[in-house]
């Protein structure tokens, strides 16, 4: 009976040593966002503050203005129309447009204009938070 005992503990730490190895090696999730159905992290409530900071970090200004100038307009529907605006070329606008929509923080509609996701909000009113604790910052070194 000790011998069945022992033998049913070695069976179940070898499964358990196995199970722990094929997750580890070989994980079936590449992102959080896959995690829950897959919802990108743009469609619900964001991950972390960590995650909008980093986002805002891996923008520059003129994308930022990009995503301000589309959330002003409400929509956009045209590179012309972006560039009436932002006087930029559209091989420009097309490349700050696809790093925008890959960034989840806009989204192109089934009409085709392009629209600011509820995390692009986020991340406009995160930046404006930005740039008001910036200018006090500097307002205070003067002083």
């Amino acid at each position: 009976m000790f011998y069945i005992a022992v033998m049913l503990l070695i069976i179940s730490a070898v499964i358990w040593i196995a199970l722990f190895i094929a997750i580890r090696i070989n994980p079936k999730t590449k992102d959080r966002s896959e995690v829950g159905g897959g919802e990108a992290p743009y469609m619900s409530e964001s991950w972390s503050p960590h995650e909008e900071l980093q986002t805002l970090n891996s923008m520059s200004n003129q994308d930022v203005r990009l995503l301000e100038n589309i959330y002003n307009a409400g929509s956009i529907s045209t590179l012309d129309e972006l560039e009436l605006i932002t006087k930029e070329s559209t091989h420009v606008l097309a490349n700050r447009l696809k790093k925008l929509e890959e960034l989840g923080l806009i989204v192109m509609t089934n009409t085709g204009h392009y629209e600011v996701t509820e995390y692009g909000r986020k991340i406009l009113e995160r930046y404006k938070e930005k740039l008001v604790l910036k200018k006090r910052e500097e307002e205070l070194l003067e002083s």
